[in-house]
């Protein structure tokens, strides 16, 4: 009982994690924008990190349930499975209303020149900038927070699409879950009152599960080939943090995050210009860009793709 902490659980669950999740062994990752979007990236050093519920759709929070559901159904013994399954929808909804509005996720895709998302996040006039992964994971500190913390990276990867994978993994935190209730019970005030000491953990597992699911996507966006960044950032303490852009006709919250990189410099690589008319018209006035803010070592590269009439 004394060995369970939060230092403890955390192990058990990054062995979970690594055990399911695709490490990528390639070298750069690459982030689509608009020209716009480019110029501020570049000239302020920060990268809009979007609300996470506005990237991942409410029915992937929904398919999430149904597969606790099932779980608990398929795995767990029938005399406990209803009060179990109450248990943690209560406290996973209860984690999800608390930190949903302070996840922010930066996307990046391991293609570098993709037809679907040029069309998609560059809006067939953009460039996608390819960056070093491993100058990036070497700047950053991955931390996990308790339930809120300020503007840290708490998780990165390749974006879970199959859902047995995802099946799986969270099964794994159930087990966890339930082995914590049946030698500590927590279904009255007095039992919560005297096992306080466990609560944090719980909290730990369910905040660690929305993280994972953060990470995750409907399979039939799998072609996107997504690489994120999700960060936790407490704008409800500093409402300054937060800002707001349109797209698509909506009303996005997004943070500027500035903790992504310690270094002066971002670590682009290359930049690819999608496939467009005028290309060195475009090329040109990129150089002549990235030269007036230090950037004289990034390869300019144009779209393999043949542009269509």
């Amino acid at each position: 009982m004394n060995n369970i902490n939060l230092k403890s659980i955390d192990n058990l669950l990054n062995v979970i994690d690594e055990k399911y999740t695709k490490s990528y062994q390639g070298k750069l990752i690459s982030h689509y924008t608009n020209i716009n979007s480019l110029i501020s990236i570049i000239s302020t050093g920060h990268f809009w990190a979007s609300n996470s519920m506005f990237l991942n759709d409410k029915s992937e929070i929904i398919h999430l349930k149904n597969i606790i559901k099932k779980n608990i159904k398929r795995s767990f013994p029938k005399e406990d499975a209803a009060e179990f399954n109450t248990w943690v929808l209560k406290l996973f909804n209860s984690v999800i209303n608390q930190i949903s509005k302070n996840t922010f996720i930066i996307s990046f895709s391991t293609e570098h020149d993709y037809l679907t998302l040029w069309s998609n996040y560059s809006f067939n006039y953009g460039c996608s900038m390819n960056l070093s992964r491993n100058d990036i994971i070497s700047n950053i500190d991955i931390n996990t927070p308790s339930i809120l913390s300020n503007n840290i990276i708490t998780d990165h990867g390749l974006v879970i699409y199959d859902n047995s994978i995802k099946s799986k993994i969270v099964n794994e935190y159930l087990e966890i879950l339930y082995s914590l209730c049946k030698i500590t019970p927590l279904r009255s005030n007095e039992e919560i009152e005297s096992n306080k000491w466990i609560l944090p953990i719980i909290k730990r597992i369910f905040t660690r599960l929305f993280m994972t699911a953060s990470l995750t996507k409907d399979k039939y966006f799998e072609s996107e080939k997504e690489y994120r960044f999700v960060c936790n950032v407490d704008v409800k303490s500093d409402p300054s943090l937060l800002h707001f852009r349109e797209s698509n006709g909506l009303i996005i919250p997004y943070v500027e995050v500035k903790s992504l990189f310690r270094n002066d410099k971002l670590p682009i690589i290359s930049i690819t210009i999608g496939p467009r008319n005028s290309v060195e018209k475009a090329k040109t006035g990129l150089r002549d860009f990235l030269n007036s803010k230090g950037y004289t070592n990034v390869k300019i590269l144009k779209s393999k793709i043949p542009l269509r009439y």
